[in-house]
C-alpha cells in the first residue's frame, strides 16, 4: 500500500510539473476537489441526480463556448484525479444544424490544436448525406462524424452522437494522457488485489 501511495504521489507530481490537458482554462490531471471548485467559479452546477459514483463520474451543467451543456467529469478510483471531461451539447432534430455546428467547431478546433489526420465524415449503406434519414443513421451507428486530436498532453475528440432516435448532439471529450494512465493503473491494482 505504501508503494502505491508513493507511486501515485510521484505520478501526480509528474503531471503537475510537466503539463496537463486543459479544459476551459482549467488544468486536468489534478485532484477532483480543485477541478470542482474551478467549475463552480465558472458557473457550472453540480447534478447529484446524474452522478455515477460507482464509475467515478460526476455531472454538471453550465455554459461552455456560449452553449448550455452537460458535463461529465471522470476521476480515477483511488487518487480521485481528473482524467477525462466529456461535454454534451444540446440535442437537435435538425441534421443540417448539427452538421454545420460540427464543421464549424472542427474548423475552430483545428485552428487551435492543428490539423488532424484522424478525421472521419461518412455514412454507411444504405444511408447518405442528403437522403433525409441522417438522424436515423446516427442513431443506428451508420454515420461517423468524428475528428480526433492527439496532442502532447492527451487527446481531444469531437463527434456527432445520438442517445435517442430522431435527435443528435455534438460531443467533445478531453483526456489527459498521464492522468488516464494513472486511472488505468489504479483500476488494474483494484482488480489484482481482488484476485
Amino acid at each position: 500500500m505504501r508503494k502505491l501511495v508513493i507511486i501515485l504521489v510521484l505520478n501526480y507530481l509528474t503531471i503537475v510539473s510537466f503539463g496537463q490537458m486543459i479544459f476551459n482554462t482549467i488544468p486536468m490531471g489534478g485532484p477532483y476537489y480543485n477541478f470542482k471548485l474551478e467549475l463552480k467559479k465558472k458557473g457550472f452546477t453540480f447534478r447529484s441526480d446524474k452522478v455515477k459514483e460507482a464509475e467515478n463520474i460526476y455531472s454538471y451543467t453550465g455554459k461552455f463556448i456560449d452553449k448550455e451543456v452537460d458535463l461529465k467529469v471522470s476521476v480515477s478510483p483511488t487518487a480521485k484525479i481528473v482524467w477525462k471531461v466529456d461535454v454534451e451539447f444540446p440535442e437537435s432534430s435538425s441534421w443540417d444544424t448539427i452538421r454545420n455546428e460540427f464543421l464549424d467547431l472542427g474548423k475552430k478546433m483545428t485552428q487551435k490544436y492543428g490539423n488532424t489526420l484522424d478525421r472521419h465524415a461518412f455514412f454507411s449503406s444504405p444511408y447518405y448525406d442528403g437522403g433525409g434519414n441522417e438522424l436515423l443513421a446516427i442513431y443506428q451507428n451508420k454515420c461517423t462524424y468524428d475528428y480526433n486530436w492527439h496532442i502532447e498532453n492527451g487527446s481531444i475528440s469531437l463527434k456527432i452522437i445520438s442517445h435517442k432516435q430522431g435527435t443528435a448532439l455534438i460531443n467533445i471529450w478531453y483526456e489527459d494522457k498521464d492522468a488516464s494512465a494513472t486511472n488505468t493503473a489504479e483500476k488494474d491494482k483494484i482488480i489484482m488485489d481482488g484476485l
